[in-house]
């Protein structure tokens, strides 16, 4: 049988020979060596935790990824990849990662950007909305018997009124499309899509007729495009979020096995990029969490929403949707 081999021995800017020292890495460690420990450990078949994006980024996912691997192995559970660490990692074998691990929130990698999140829009075979007259909406986005078998449609004037009554003047409605299609396993999500000269925002909800929550929660996103530099950053920092919760939720599972008889374990429990501590301001939450407490009626964060102008970026939402943000449900005063 073939000698596998390590799966850095392939690598490139990997010291060879092994007397060759390898550098010691650990929180916001930047460089090639990074990306060969990211490649490495999503090499090892042994987790319960998403892929890491091979980004050269020591970041808290990388962190996370390695005290579990720590752990596993009965080193030091530090964090700080060092000559031990290196030692144990240089000595595995590759292994396939679980399928499901790729699955995580519809995108996979939490490195996908923009256009990898419009492949589901090419999967769902939505139209692009330029291929209807938006002159004639009565005929492209009318009724269910004007509109037909149409997939994508705009909002009709009874959604229009409810985006308005919570985000007032704030949002382009003649940039905002619903779609019948849904995610994976049913779920609602909403994407930023290229049209012409300008971007549109698709929101998927299953159903024309959304529930009037998750129209406004939905509605959140298309704010957070619309009021934000790049329209599609939204998309990547729901995803971050929903991954940071996802592998806090596997830590949390090593350190008290008992979180995973919740039935919401490991997407939503303990850890959920949803749930959020009220009284604070947009800044402070990430993309679900904006999106929860709007729909839930949070009075200082539609307050902030409704005072934007239109099609005005929003300060604000560059710096909430510059981190990944979830919260503990297990903690008083959160709302899941």
């Amino acid at each position: 049988m073939p000698n596998i081999g390590s799966p850095f021995d392939q690598l490139p800017g990997q010291p060879s020979g092994p007397g060759q020292a390898r550098p010691t890495l650990r929180l916001r460690s930047k460089g090639p060596q990074v990306e060969n420990l990211q490649t490495g450990l999503n090499a090892v078949s042994r987790t319960a935790f998403p892929r890491l994006a091979a980004d050269g980024i020591f970041g808290h996912l990388t962190l996370n990824r390695v005290k579990e691997f720590q752990k596993q192995n009965h080193l030091k559970v530090d964090g700080i990849v060092g000559p031990h660490t290196w030692g144990v990692l240089l000595a595995t074998k590759p292994g396939a990662v679980p399928a499901h691990l790729k699955r995580i929130c519809s995108t996979g990698d939490p490195g996908n950007k923009g256009p990898a999140m419009l492949t589901q829009m090419e999967y769902f075979a939505l139209p692009s909305p330029g291929e209807f007259d938006s002159t004639d909406s009565s005929l492209a986005f009318g009724t269910e018997s004007a509109a037909g078998s149409s997939p994508i449609r705009m909002l009709s004037p009874a959604q229009v009124v409810i985006a308005k009554s919570v985000y007032g003047e704030s949002l382009d409605v003649s940039r905002i499309y619903i779609s019948n299609k849904s995610g994976l396993g049913g779920l609602a999500f909403t994407v930023a899509f290229p049209d012409s000269n300008e971007v549109v925002q698709i929101m998927n909800c299953g159903t024309f007729t959304p529930s009037t929550h998750l129209l406004i929660h939905e509605l959140a996103h298309v704010w957070q495009s619309q009021h934000h530099s790049d329209p599609y950053r939204f998309m990547v920092n729901a995803v971050d979020c929903q991954v940071g919760a996802a592998v806090s939720n596997g830590n949390a599972a090593i350190d008290d096995p008992g979180v995973i008889l919740h039935h919401e374990f490991p997407r939503n429990f303990p850890f959920s990029a949803y749930a959020y501590m009220p009284g604070f301001g947009i800044d402070m939450y990430g993309a679900e969490q904006m999106a929860r407490a709007v729909e839930k009626g949070d009075k200082i964060v539609r307050a902030q929403m409704r005072s934007k102008v239109r099609n005005s970026v929003d300060s604000r939402n560059i710096t909430a949707l510059s981190r990944p943000s979830f919260a503990d449900r297990r903690m008083t005063g959160v709302i899941p």
